[in-house]
């Protein structure tokens, strides 16, 4: 609120009524004092024809009978009153009265009148001439307008000072009553107007009403708005004790993959180290594979759907291999901008249990190597990931020679000894990206991957028909010769399904078998085994 007097609002109104009354009070005196100033000089002039009409007869005899003194008594009552200045009286005989001013000075004539005779017949014997006072008239014109005006601005005054005290009582002041109170209301409390008196059934009363009903509102509006903000901030201290008591590491990220945000068990889970990597180049730095980190997030912002992971991190030699637990989904912050939330679990133990498990389930009890069903399974990844990648692979199926007369023979003992061997020597032989495979009894099946080299097969293959002639000491100085046979497809030259690479190899190991054994069979289209694809 202002505090200057002038702004306030009886001022205003009081200054705008004046103002409007001085302007209508000017122009109204200017008409009416013209007007009654007009009628003046107009009365003026009406009177001295009353005063020509009222010696009329006597003039008009003093004219017939040519008498002077008569004339001169008329002339003398004429000048009489003020409003004439000259009075000239004349026959048509010869006669002729004055009295006064009756030059013309050419601001007003003389007025005229002709006298009649007095008996029939009714001619003209003179004229009666009659010059009216004009600086006296227009001084009484003056005067009377003067109070025509003084009059009506009196009652012009009277009218704003009454006009001024109306508004005042019923207007201006129980508005500063109301305001007055308004302004003194503290915001947020249940407060009321109180209505002035005489004005609960007008438009000051209903605006006391409304006022006192938004009042209300806004109270209730606060109080709401009170315990909301109570229990948001409540409900902000048990998120941030979950946030910064939580188990797991939870973080937010931006669209490329910078950490906005994290909580202590995070930093506890990469340490100081991983977080400074995360701050230099990312969460997906943390990864030994930070594509699949970007293709999650990437997957979770197009379909909005919460995606999870398990990825292993970088690890430098020596340092035992970890791996994360990434559940991401896409949320949006206040301007829109999408940003992901991801929770962090540490479940290196669960993989290697897994792991552990895994491989004692996917391996061959006797020579450790993998058994069907995991070689079955890590073949199938290896095929898959080489048709990615644009891989050549070669499957060998491989038969033992002569071995059954060696478990015939010595018995099952010295037979799983050989088939111990047999194992190391196809470890020693092909390197560790490739797989080996025990099929079954002594089948075996070797994966051989050359990437995107040329894959030389026939090499690979006679040097494990050498390695597997040679004998193998069974104790006691005793030794025993085995051979090979071995079966060859190729990926994808000859098929990329696994089940049909598998057939034409094994196909192709029994022809190599109907050769006499301890050699090796391509497979080809012209074979008569088909080619599967």
């Amino acid at each position: 609120m202002s505090n200057s007097p002038w702004r306030s609002l009886p001022a205003r109104s009081g200054i705008i009524i004046a103002v409007a009354a001085l302007v209508v009070v000017f122009f109204s005196s200017i008409f009416f004092f013209l007007r009654a100033y007009n009628e003046a000089l107009i009365n003026s002039e009406r009177s001295l024809a009353q005063l020509a009409a009222s010696v009329e007869n006597s003039a008009a005899i003093a004219a017939y009978l040519d008498n002077e003194e008569l004339a001169l008594e008329v002339i003398r009552g004429l000048m009489r009153n003020d409003i004439v200045a000259g009075v000239s009286l004349t026959s048509s005989t010869g006669l002729d009265q004055h009295s006064g001013d009756l030059e013309l000075d050419g601001t007003m004539p003389p007025h005229v009148f002709p006298l009649m005779t007095p008996f029939p017949p009714l001619e003209q014997v003179g004229e009666l001439a009659i010059k009216a006072d004009r600086a006296y008239n227009e001084r009484n014109a003056r005067q009377i307008a003067q109070v025509h005006v003084l009059t009506m601005g009196v009652y012009s005054l009277a009218i704003v000072v009454f006009v001024m005290l109306l508004v005042h009582r019923l207007l201006t002041r129980p508005l500063r009553i109301v305001v007055g109170e308004l302004h003194n209301i503290e915001p947020g409390s249940d407060q009321q107007l109180s209505c002035p008196v005489g004005h609960h059934d007008d438009e000051i009363g209903q605006l006391v009403a409304d006022s006192n009903e938004l009042l209300r509102s806004i109270h209730a509006t606060l109080e709401r708005e009170r315990a909301l903000r109570a229990e948001v901030e409540s409900l902000g201290r048990s998120f941030r004790l979950i946030f910064e008591n939580a188990c797991c590491g939870i973080i937010l990220l931006d669209r490329q993959g910078s950490v906005r945000l994290h909580n202590p068990m995070f930093v506890e889970l990469v340490g100081d180290q991983g977080l400074g990597v995360t701050r230099e180049a990312g969460f997906p730095a943390l990864f030994s594979e930070p594509s699949r980190i970007t293709g999650a997030l990437a997957e979770t912002g197009l379909s909005g759907i919460a995606t999870a992971i398990i990825a292993p991190l970088k690890t430098v030699a020596g340092e035992e291999e970890r791996w994360f637990h990434c559940l991401f989904s896409a949320v949006s912050d206040d301007e829109g901008k999408m940003l992901y939330e991801c929770i962090v679990n540490d479940v290196s133990a669960q993989v290697r249990e897994e792991r552990r498990t895994r491989s004692e389930a996917d391996r061959d009890p006797l020579t450790l190597l993998l058994n069907r069903r995991g070689g079955m399974r890590m073949i199938h990844e290896n095929l898959d990931r080489g048709w990615k990648e644009g891989w050549t692979s070669a499957l060998m199926m491989i038969d033992l020679d002569k071995f059954k007369p060696i478990n015939d023979t010595y018995g099952h003992e010295i037979g799983d000894r050989v088939l111990v061997e047999v194992a190391d020597r196809l470890r020693a032989t092909v390197r560790k990206e490739d797989l080996i495979v025990r099929w079954g009894g002594d089948e075996f099946l070797l994966l051989i991957n050359a990437g995107r080299r040329q894959l030389n097969v026939q090499v690979v293959a006679e040097k494990l028909i050498s390695t597997l002639r040679r004998e193998i000491s069974i104790g006691d100085e005793r030794q025993v010769a085995i051979g090979a046979s071995i079966g060859i497809s190729l990926f994808p030259e000859h098929g990329v399904k696994m089940e049909g690479l598998i057939e034409l190899a094994d196909a192709a190991m029994y022809r190599a078998k109907e050769r006499g054994g301890y050699c090796y069979e391509i497979h080809r289209d012209d074979a008569g085994e088909g080619s599967y694809s």
